[in-house]
């Protein structure tokens, strides 16, 4: 009976989805849809996606009261850690001068022209809300119904949501981008101590994103890239813990920013077969879910457009970004390691850089000696882990070369904002395990070899 019902609540609604979701993909594939029955069909097997997912969630309440508790607890113990204390107060700093910095620029920022803008234009457009007061840019032919369908809609929602919120000031524009950023060097304390187990590797792994010049200069503009960097950062950091489930609605929060988002599927693929999760798992976790949040977060461009429209743009989308478009900052991928091409995002009076988008050439190359090393500790000493954020790195960064391949060619380095999060940890994690490796000696941040071989993860 038992097993019954758990067909029923887990197979069952998305068996039905899987049904109408290929009945209506056939019918727009024939040029049969009429009177909206594709778009019908849509509708009800996302409707019975979402059922699919909250099966879930009754069990998990269950638990709250417990969990919460257990969340306190560590909290507790977490702040009365040095290491901890010392990565907050960076967070503290980073964001304190960042709003400082961000204040100084009551203008428009570089593509902020259009990222703005267009989220005036989204709110207006798809939800009826009149949200702006600031002038639109001047010069820019059709910005006052520029929508930015190139990109997905989430990035402009987080922006709209601070104009609302606050305000149609330049500084509001910027503030969850900071507050993003800030958040970031945490995230990669926490990741790092997961990693290697140390103190030192953690706040290390802090100060080089505390330090990083892409960061920094990105948290200062109402752009897309620092919003997509904040959500893969949250995606490697719950798969890190476990949590593969809250990974995959991350990740389809960093696609629904900007496609490339999705870049980090493969690494979320690796990871969990490395963790020895189950097949249907993984499908649910890398495709599924991401699909579902895409979907969700395009709701008011569904009900505009219907979900026809919507794949249509879509598909105009890729086409677009797989093609050449004329700029004066053209970097191609193997160059952002290296800083080749920095991507002026404000000049001064005296016509030079004020401030710039740029990776660290010291810092950014040393990636390609640090995977070569975790790959070797990973065969030699089992240090699993120290080589999960690679795999990331790599799943993102070399999905940019295949762009570049089919058209893709007018790359800006600003793209390497979400490398900059895994850079700091694979830095930080895998020179410290390299040198106790090579020293084998008992230091603080030394890993005890456990007594039998544990299962991987």
């Amino acid at each position: 009976m038992r097993k019954l019902k758990n067909l029923l609540v887990n197979v069952v609604p998305l068996f039905i989805a899987g049904v109408l979701i290929s009945i209506s993909s056939i019918l727009y594939a024939l040029n049969m849809c009429f009177k909206g029955l594709c778009d019908n069909l849509l509708y009800v097997s996302l409707a019975f996606l979402v059922l699919y997912e909250l099966s879930y969630l009754a069990p998990t309440l269950k638990g709250v009261k417990w969990k919460l508790r257990e969340l306190i607890w560590n909290i507790r113990r977490t702040f009365r850690k040095p290491g901890f204390l010392t990565t907050l107060a960076l967070a503290t700093i980073h964001a304190y001068l960042g709003i400082l910095w961000a204040r100084s620029f009551n203008e428009y920022i570089s593509d902020e022209v259009w990222y703005v803008s267009s989220a005036r234009n989204v709110f207006k457009e798809f939800l009826g809300l009149n949200i702006g007061s600031y002038p639109y840019p001047q010069g820019h032919p059709g910005i006052e119904t520029y929508l930015n369908l190139e990109h997905p809609p989430l990035g402009k929602y987080i922006i709209g949501l601070s104009i609302m919120l606050l305000g149609d000031k330049p500084m509001y524009w910027r503030i969850p981008g900071i507050i993003e950023a800030s958040l970031m060097i945490v995230l990669a304390y926490f990741v790092s101590k997961k990693i290697f187990g140390s103190e030192v590797a953690a706040i290390l792994a802090s100060a080089i994103l505390f330090l990083d010049p892409m960061v920094s200069s990105m948290r200062m503009v109402a752009m897309l890239d620092i919003h997509q960097a904040f959500f893969i950062a949250l995606a490697f950091t719950s798969a890190l813990y476990g949590k593969y489930r809250l990974a995959g609605v991350f990740t389809g929060l960093a696609g629904s920013v900007k496609y490339s988002g999705f870049f980090i599927i493969p690494a979320l693929i690796l990871h969990m077969v490395y963790s020895r999760r189950k097949a249907w798992e993984i499908l649910e976790t890398t495709i599924i879910l991401p699909i579902i949040v895409f979907t969700l977060v395009n709701i008011p461009l569904i009900l505009h457009y219907g979900f026809y429209g919507l794949l249509s743009y879509i598909v105009w989308a890729f086409k677009w970004h797989a093609s050449y478009k004329n700029n004066p900052f053209i970097a191609p991928p193997w160059g952002w390691l290296y800083n080749i091409q920095p991507f002026v995002l404000k000049y001064g009076a005296n016509g030079k850089p004020l401030l710039e988008a740029k990776t660290n050439p010291y810092i950014y190359p040393l990636i390609l000696f640090t995977t070569v090393s975790s790959t070797y500790l990973y065969t030699h000493s089992r240090k699993e882990k120290l080589i999960l954020p690679h795999i990331w790195f790599w799943s993102y960064y070399l999905m940019y070369f295949v762009l570049y391949i089919i058209g893709g060619r007018s790359q800006e380095i600003f793209y390497a904002t979400s490398m900059s999060f895994f850079i700091a940890v694979c830095v930080s994690t895998t020179l410290l395990a390299l040198i106790d490796y090579v020293f084998k000696r008992r230091i603080e941040y030394s890993i005890k070899p456990p007594e039998h071989r544990p299962p991987l993860f």
